[in-house]
């Protein structure tokens, strides 16, 4: 099997959807040995921001000199984005050798398992392999019955800001989805939160801990700002001063508990900073292109669109860009288009390359009732045309799904 036909597999297993639990990816692990029991985990849920934590995570862990794995989902650029050591993805010899080693499980037996629980099996596969010191360790949907979930206690559970998503599946409200997202918390651990999270979502958290016996940190104060620009932001916090290049006002809701997790391993400030200045995440507030900028935001629920509103309020200040938005079926994209509807001048429609997309002709429909100027534009090729034509002097600001940041990325 080469890299190309792991891949081809691997995506055959989409016709499977999203099938919550963990019984069959713990049957395949068993088949396996079970590699997840012999590594140390960083793990991460909530709704919005726990990418970025990942990628902060993961850099302070590689500059502290531990060899740190990486599982994130979903990818940008490269599906191999998903499965990482030390910040390099894996090789396509390396996806093609361990998919083989999975698939061989699953020829053997009579289960099916979905994509997302076959590369979950490859990612514990290859990082009991590699060797690695640590894994951060992303949850895919929800907690509970996330694939990711079959690991025993972490080194740390982070819960991320927890907000409305995914509703049709997670529960329609904070409180609900809080609890499938503590779901990650398990016997005699640590966890770390904000004490910003919604008071709902708090009371839920502290009282999984305690019914896990859970030492809950809470990542302590707000970062000070002390200069913020489209190249980066410098800060105080708890008295030393941190340099990150990740942008968005959401960022620093993100970076104590980064700090938190760190402080709970152990790891030296000199690390912590140093990793804080090196860490990369694609498609958050992520500047593809200046004069004119153009930027890709991941922002695709509704809390998410509030964090995206108030970075174009505070780096666009009195201007309204352009806009190019993609949305998926399943979320509230007509509450995403309403915050956002003074931030744009006009608004360019595209269908998310992606099963649950909503079609940019529906999409149209909403948007119409909000925005005076709403165009459709079908591929990216005449994205590129369009915004040359019309809108090559306009800030642009791509948004509303990261398949469609993915599929979008590529060409900047």
């Amino acid at each position: 099997m080469n890299y190309s036909d792991a891949l081809e597999f691997t995506h055959s297993l989409l016709k499977f959807g999203i099938k919550p639990g963990l019984e069959r990816v713990s049957r395949l692990l068993s088949r396996l040995g079970d590699p997840q029991k012999d590594t140390k985990f960083i793990h991460v849920a909530g709704t919005n921001g726990k990418g970025s934590i990942c990628a902060m995570v993961s850099s302070i862990l590689r500059e502290s000199g531990k060899r740190t794995g990486l599982f994130i989902s979903p990818y940008i650029v490269d599906f191999r984005e998903r499965i990482q050591i030390d910040g390099e993805y894996i090789s396509e010899e390396d996806f093609a050798y361990f998919a083989e080693q999975v698939k061989k499980v699953i020829d053997e037996s009579d289960e099916s398992p979905t994509e997302f629980e076959f590369i979950t099996a490859v990612a514990f596969l290859y990082f009991k392999e590699k060797k690695c010191d640590v894994v951060v360790l992303e949850t895919g949907l929800g907690g509970r019955y996330d694939s990711t979930n079959v690991i025993g206690t972490p080194l740390c559970s982070v819960i991320a800001s927890i907000s409305l998503d995914h509703v049709d599946i997670l529960g329609d409200t904070i409180k609900k989805i809080a609890e499938e997202k503590c779901g990650i918390i398990k016997e005699n651990g640590i966890t770390v939160t904000s004490p910003l999270q919604k008071d709902e979502a708090l009371t839920v958290i502290a009282k999984h801990c305690a019914e896990k016996n859970n030492t809950l940190r809470l990542a302590s104060g707000t970062p000070k700002i002390i200069s913020q620009t489209l190249s980066g932001t410098t800060f105080d916090y708890g008295g030393e001063v941190y340099t990150l290049k990740l942008l968005g006002e959401y960022q620093m809701m993100n970076v104590p508990l980064a700090i938190e997790v760190a402080n709970v391993l152990g790891i030296d400030a000199k690390f912590i900073k140093k990793g804080l200045e090196m860490a990369v995440n694609p498609a958050r507030f992520e500047v593809v292109r200046d004069n004119p900028y153009i930027i890709i935001d991941g922002a695709h629920n509704e809390d998410g669109a509030m964090q995206l509103k108030a970075s174009l309020d505070k780096y666009f200040k009195g201007q309204k860009v352009l806009g190019v938005c993609g949305m998926l079926a399943d979320k509230s994209y007509e509450r995403e288009l309403e915050i956002l509807k003074d931030n744009f001048s006009a608004l360019i429609l595209m269908t998310p390359d992606n099963p649950r997309a909503l079609s940019a002709k529906n999409l149209k429909i909403t948007a119409d009732k909000i925005f005076e100027n709403t165009i459709i534009c079908d591929n990216a090729n005449g994205l590129c045309k369009l915004i040359e034509d019309k809108f090559a002097h306009t800030p642009t600001v791509i948004f509303g799904s990261l398949y469609l940041a993915s599929e979008l990325r590529k060409l900047f």
